[in-house]
């Protein structure tokens, strides 16, 4: 039986818990180590505290953390020791790890850019510098495999995102959910200042039916002629997320450009409900997915608009279309059940 050692922030049930609970489900015995336990407190001013600890990767919490992971690696050896977006592990931390439990694999995965110019200088130090330290680092996108490498990684492999195929699914919603969530496009979305307000807004004058939800957005449009009729925007949760893409007719997805990423999560989690993904066109994505068979690509707000109004008239086919990508994302391993069994596979020093 394999043993994992998952270590990560857990705010989410997406990252690391839902990795882990596949490992489990493969048959691994798994051991959680969350840190964000450690920033959580009633008292006002250790939560201020906390934040810039968190913000700089660096205190006395943070060299808790790492004493602790180091203690409990120590504790397990386990065979595998996975890092989930590990700003706040040090060089130190890994090197005393790998001498006392050397037949423990490193390994880092990071759905964020740490190679973005976009982020604040000196957000990413702490785990650049660690880089060379880890026996393998998955990649996220494409583009960072080669700066990993540069950076001095021993081997990187890609790691594509996933969906959960117990949480997002096709779903017959009754009559009062259709009251609630049914729309024609849905964009569910945070915001970023990268044009996906305009977008918003040329959607709307467009005379189409929009729904938006997501965090960060309320600050940007509370003022907004066009778009303060959505304030709030509300965060989903995720049995709110499966019943806002199961009524929408067609659903948008953008891709952070923080991170300059060429897909998102929500590629896979679209599909994944049989509802039809409208999707920035990349190269990486149309090697996923056959363009006009199981998704529809567009290049600006344009033709993203020219293409809503045709294939909401084109019921027949939208549903053809979305039910093949449905299909796709299946029948390729998409889930994050696969994606913890590719980690499996791949995670042995060669």
């Amino acid at each position: 039986m394999t043993k994992i050692l998952v270590a990560g922030n857990w705010r989410a049930f997406i990252h690391e818990e839902s990795l882990s609970q596949a490992f489990e489900k493969l048959g691994c015995e798994l051991i959680r180590f969350k840190w964000n336990n450690y920033f959580t407190s009633t008292n006002i001013i250790f939560r201020l505290y906390s934040k810039l600890e968190y913000r700089f990767s660096f205190g006395l919490i943070v060299s808790k953390i790492n004493r602790d992971l180091v203690n409990i690696a120590i504790k397990n050896k386990p065979d595998l020791l996975f890092i989930y977006r590990p700003i706040l592990i040090s060089v130190n931390t890994l090197n005393v790890i790998k001498a006392k439990s050397p037949n423990t694999t490193i390994v880092s995965y990071n759905n964020d850019n740490p190679f973005s110019y976009l982020y604040r200088r000196g957000y990413w130090a702490r785990h650049i510098k660690s880089i060379a330290k880890y026996d393998l680092v998955y990649a996220y996108r494409p583009s960072n495999i080669d700066q990993y490498k540069a950076s001095g990684a021993k081997r990187v492999e890609l790691l594509l995102p996933w969906f959960i195929k117990q949480r997002t699914f096709p779903i017959s919603l009754n009559e009062s959910e259709l009251i609630k969530y049914k729309t024609d496009v849905v964009f569910v979305a945070h915001y970023e200042n990268d044009g996906r307000l305009e977008m918003i807004r040329k959607l709307i004058e467009a005379g189409i039916k929009v729904s938006l939800y997501g965090p960060e957005w309320n600050n940007v449009i509370i003022n907004d002629p066009l778009l303060k009729k959505y304030y709030p925007v509300k965060y989903l949760t995720d049995d709110e997320y499966t019943k806002v893409l199961c009524g929408s007719k067609i659903a948008i997805a953008l891709y952070s450009y923080l991170n300059n990423d060429v897909y998102t999560r929500k590629c896979f989690e679209i599909p994944a409900t049989e509802t039809l993904m409208l999707a920035k066109r990349s190269e990486e994505m149309l090697e996923l997915f056959n363009e006009n068979e199981e998704c529809i690509f567009f290049d600006d707000t344009k033709e993203l608009i020219e293409k809503i109004h045709f294939y909401l008239k084109e019921n027949k086919l939208r549903q053809e279309i979305a039910f093949n990508g449905y299909n796709r994302v299946i029948n390729s391993g998409h889930d994050v059940l696969s994606r913890a069994q590719y980690i499996l596979d791949t995670y042995k020093i060669p």
